[in-house]
């Protein structure tokens, strides 16, 4: 098993380097400012933006137009304030991002220290998940959850607010030791366990078996709705384009629903109050 000792800025850049991250988008502040030093040695292209609120857009955009997540990264307070809406706008329109935010030193949370404010309390309903992380050593684990959760089943926003004083490379508590073969036993979605199968529906009369094609190629279905080729088509490149789970989850409740549709005249009427 290969080791290496490091802190917990470094280990944070060669994480999101195992994800396959070749871009992000952030603006540097005094507690996220460490982890800035190994992006200089890093391949990660980092795009430097004027508001931490354009950051997030602009992750939006990545992971819309490359079908892959999107990494935005800014610090503590205000800066992770100011993501918050493209946290939320990721949320609802089912867009697979990670946004790391920087906080104040583990000890002085909960101290109405300067630039200090409560990033995963705020942003808990409007993430798939948010982690705050409070040993250097569990950053590596939580960054390849943070993706995990972040592209499968129904994608969204993960947040990883992450304290000072663990990525600091002065600090000792920013001391790890990085173990290059990592494994994780990650779970999967229901709709991932039956890929390749089918799911029954039940109906008046019977039941109804809905196909769950198997997943295609991150990216896949982007491309060929960019290449105008219809739902089920052919990629001479990736094969058959196959549904996300939320189409899969719609198509599900479609067959469900016509199979218990109303006849016409018995469907309520709406009735309003006269006006008074």
């Amino acid at each position: 098993m290969a080791t290496e000792q490091m802190d917990g800025g470094r280990a944070l850049i060669r994480a999101l380097e195992e994800e396959g991250v070749d871009v992000m988008f952030g603006l540097p502040g005094g507690a996220i400012l460490p982890v800035y030093d190994p992006i200089i040695d890093s391949s990660i292209r980092h795009v430097l933006v004027r508001h931490e609120q354009g950051a997030g857009h602009m992750a939006e955009g990545y992971a819309q137009a490359t079908g892959r997540p999107g990494v935005a990264m800014v610090t503590s307070g205000p800066a992770a304030t100011n993501i918050v809406t493209p946290l939320c706008d990721a949320y609802l329109d089912s867009i697979p991002m990670v946004v790391i935010t920087g906080q104040v030193p583990y000890p002085a949370i909960g101290t109405d220290a300067f630039q200090e404010c409560d990033t995963t309390g705020i942003t808990q309903s409007i993430t798939k998940h948010n982690f705050l992380v409070t040993e250097a050593q569990d950053i590596p684990r939580t960054i390849k959850e943070a993706f995990h959760i972040a592209t499968t089943g129904r994608p969204g926003p993960v947040l990883v607010d992450i304290p000072k004083d663990i990525v600091d490379p002065v600090n000792p508590r920013s001391a790890m030791t990085w173990h290059g073969d990592l494994e994780m036993d990650l779970p999967i979605t229901f709709l991932e366990s039956l890929r390749g199968g089918s799911i029954t529906v039940p109906t008046p009369t019977g039941t109804v078996n809905v196909k769950i094609p198997p997943r295609a190629e991150a990216g896949t279905r982007l491309r060929l709705k960019k290449r105008g080729l219809p739902k089920g088509g052919k990629d001479t490149k990736n094969g058959d384009m196959n549904e996300s789970d939320s189409a899969l989850f719609k198509r599900i409740l479609d067959v469900y629903k016509q199979s218990h549709k109303l006849p016409e005249d018995a469907k309520p009427k709406k009735t309003y109050p006269e006006k008074g």
